[in-house]
């Protein structure tokens, strides 16, 4: 497969995540109709080139040069279950980091797109990045493939599921969440700037010092 046809199915596939499991959890909790534009047109600018980081994964796997291996239990299943594990604790730590370092103000320029949209957030603003930030906070995934054994498929899904996991975090459900960094989560994110900057879960904001349940009469 040539590069640009990996870079066309990957943002189609984008797309396709975007589009669905946003209007999913856009029924599921309404939102303005004009946050919803504006965040729509921010995401559709930067997917085209979202997708370039599992293009380079594509090409890179090809190549020999990443962990990944074809059969998904060509390790066995303690194997698989062990090094999935170890890529996603990898990933979670990797994206606090980035997403940590990415509001310090020598950086903050890249990241400041997203938190324009402070109050309202809706589903759509998932992908509301700046391209350049969008593709810093994804990179974890494309390390630990580099780094750690993972099924290439898996691999593939793990991505494209931040996606989902992204447009429900800025979705309206207020309810509180055990050991994930849901949405009510990251509304205190988007208002303080200084808390909660962890991917899944509150293992890593728990262990900094920068959780926070909630502010104000949230």
């Amino acid at each position: 497969m040539n590069a640009f046809v990996s870079w066309a199915r990957n943002t189609l596939g984008c797309l396709c995540v975007y589009a669905v499991t946003g209007a999913v959890f856009l029924r599921a909790f309404p939102a303005p109709t004009q946050d919803v534009r504006r965040h729509v047109v921010t995401s559709l600018r930067a997917i085209p080139l979202y997708a370039l980081l599992p293009t380079a994964c594509d090409a890179l796997t090809r190549a020999g040069l990443t962990r990944a291996y074809p059969g998904m239990l060509d390790r066995g299943v303690f194997g698989y279950v062990f090094f999935l594990a170890a890529h996603l604790a990898l990933v979670e730590a990797g994206v606090y980091w980035v997403h940590r370092a990415l509001h310090h103000p020598r950086l903050y320029w890249m990241h400041q797109r997203h938190h324009s949209f402070k109050e309202r957030l809706t589903p759509f603003a998932g992908l509301a990045f700046a391209p350049a930030d969008g593709l810093l906070q994804a990179f974890p995934y494309a390390l630990a493939l580099l780094l750690l054994p993972i099924h290439a498929g898996t691999h593939k899904l793990l991505l494209f599921s931040s996606g989902t996991w992204a447009a429900y975090i800025h979705s309206a459900d207020s309810r509180p969440s055990w050991l994930l960094l849901g949405p009510r989560h990251h509304a205190v994110h988007h208002r303080t700037f200084k808390h909660n900057y962890g991917h899944y879960t509150q293992a890593m904001d728990a262990i900094c010092g920068t959780l926070k349940e909630k502010v104000g009469g949230q």
